[in-house]
């Protein structure tokens, strides 16, 4: 895969890699760049009570 995008010279591409990728270290030392990146977070679902509001000390 590497060999392909570095034969891509003047050319544009993009790629979607997760961060633990092996590729992506080389691609950005070879001058690619992070454009956009997604967050993917969860909460336990035992972790909060949905019967029970939790107000936010903010909205006082």
């Amino acid at each position: 895969m590497l060999a392909v995008l570095a034969s891509l010279e003047g050319e544009m591409a993009r790629v979607c890699l997760p961060g633990p990728h092996p590729a992506v270290r080389a691609l950005l030392a070879a001058g690619w760049r992070v454009e956009e990146l997604d967050l993917f977070m969860a909460t336990d679902p035992g972790l909060l009570d949905p019967r029970r509001a939790v107000p936010s000390p903010a909205l006082a």
